[in-house]
């Protein structure tokens, strides 16, 4: 074994990160916490382990590569005494001792990582890298001769981009990686001030991703800043069948969204969504009945007040529609006569976002298959310079949060509503 046979320090992380028996697995970390070491100690380990076999070692621009990743792979080898085959042109190390061989790229022209198949691949910082890299990295690590294929990536977060994605996010599981996190503080090599430095110069969100190595959303013209999936995002939530469930309506055609919900006096437990694509109201509605059955209790309804509008297209509004395919099993439908201003809305969701229980619990709760709702609270942003434009350039966002808010707006208001803006039982 190589670490039998050369002196290897490794910090426990990244001795998780050589262990690891994972395809895919990730090495995250803060600032300082050893992430281009642990790369380039994995190169290594995965040139040896791959005898003859090239693999490759990926940063985000050609000059990270001369003064991070190069420089790191080579001051390991000149550590060990290790004889070195340089080839500038082809930004490739070749080492005798095992035959082994590393090749450097650039990550800032996706199109040119493809080609043959290769044994494994590091991606050094993918949080700076564009999206592109990604798929064409699962493409070519794919050599039938490999003893160990290995995906890797290893770096810091950087807000809830991709990376995110496909780690902690929608993709998480079609992914499977193995995450090992590293804390700034756990690398006893740095100055002692180093992480206190940090700290002083960062709020807190910043310090949980750059020093922890935590995803967390960055951007402070979040709409929805109040929400924290490490506190609203539960996975052990469950129907409460004596209950009714409440229904949440955006009328946007793709997607149409629905979320569901019950409350217990001022928690709510928002339990699921029903999100597709190329919708009208009516498919909705029947996919809410196929996923609940037999809920005796039967449904509210909250949503948009525009629904109570007739289209060119349909001789009945959405309200009607929802009235007629649930038929019995609606209960109430709790529509504003208008919808709040953006502003309200979102001041409404953020302060009940922030509210707490006696056990000192938000009393929101989200179940974590809520993908597109937990999206939307995170990623959601006011545009440049206003308080009550939402950016609305994704086509796919706002629509899940906006169908939450209505409910939230109407269940937990932060005034009292006026007289011409008072909830209203739709006369249909």
């Amino acid at each position: 074994m190589m670490e039998q046979r050369l002196p290897l320090s490794l910090l426990p992380a990244q001795r998780r990160l050589l262990e690891s028996r994972a395809f895919v697995r990730a090495f995250i970390g803060g600032y300082g916490a050893g992430k281009t070491r642990a790369a380039a100690l994995l190169a290594l380990w995965l040139s040896y382990r791959n005898p003859g076999l090239w693999g490759m070692l990926v940063s985000p621009t050609f000059r990270m590569i001369d003064g991070t990743t190069w420089q790191s792979v080579r001051d390991i080898l000149d550590a060990w005494g290790l004889e070195v085959e340089v080839r500038k042109t082809e930004r490739e190390m070749r080492i005798p001792a095992w035959n082994g061989v590393i090749r450097f790229a650039s990550a800032d022209r996706p199109e040119l990582l493809k080609g043959s198949t290769i044994a494994w691949m590091i991606l050094d910082e993918p949080g700076l890298m564009d999206e592109e890299v990604w798929p064409i990295a699962m493409s070519r690590v794919r050599h039938p001769d490999a003893t160990e294929r290995v995906l890797a990536l290893c770096g810091t977060p950087e807000g809830l981009n991709w990376l995110y994605d496909i780690l902690e996010g929608d993709r998480a599981q079609k992914t499977g990686a193995e995450i090992i996190r590293a804390a700034t503080e756990e690398n006893p090599f740095l100055p002692t001030d180093y992480a206190t430095m940090l700290r002083r110069n960062y709020d807190e969100h910043q310090a949980d991703s750059y020093l922890n190595g935590q995803f967390v959303a960055l951007d402070r013209r979040r709409a929805y800043g109040a929400f924290d999936p490490r506190l609203h995002v539960l996975p052990e939530l469950s129907l409460d069948p004596t209950r009714q469930v409440d229904l949440c309506f955006d009328f946007n055609v793709n997607p149409m969204s629905v979320i569901l919900c019950q409350t217990d006096k001022r928690s709510t437990q928002v339990l699921d969504e029903v999100i597709l694509p190329d919708c009208d109201t009516e498919r909705a509605c029947r996919e809410v009945l196929k996923r609940l059955p037999n809920l005796e209790p039967g449904f509210r309804v909250f949503g948009d007040a525009s629904g109570t509008r007739h289209t060119t297209t349909s001789r009945q509004s959405d309200y009607q529609i929802i009235r007629r395919v649930l038929g019995t099993r609606l209960q109430s439908m709790r529509v504003p006569s208008r919808n709040p201003p953006v502003r309200t809305r979102l001041n409404t969701v953020n302060a009940y976002l922030r509210e707490r229980d006696e056990d000192n619990r938000p009393v929101c709760g989200i179940h974590a298959r809520c993908k597109t709702l937990i999206r939307d609270l995170l990623r959601v942003t006011l545009m440049e310079g206003s308080v009550d434009e939402l950016d609305k350039r994704d086509s796919q966002l706002t629509h899940a949060s906006d169908a939450f808010g209505y409910r939230i707006c109407r269940l937990f208001p932060l005034t009292l509503p006026s007289h011409n803006e008072t909830e209203r039982i739709v006369s249909l």
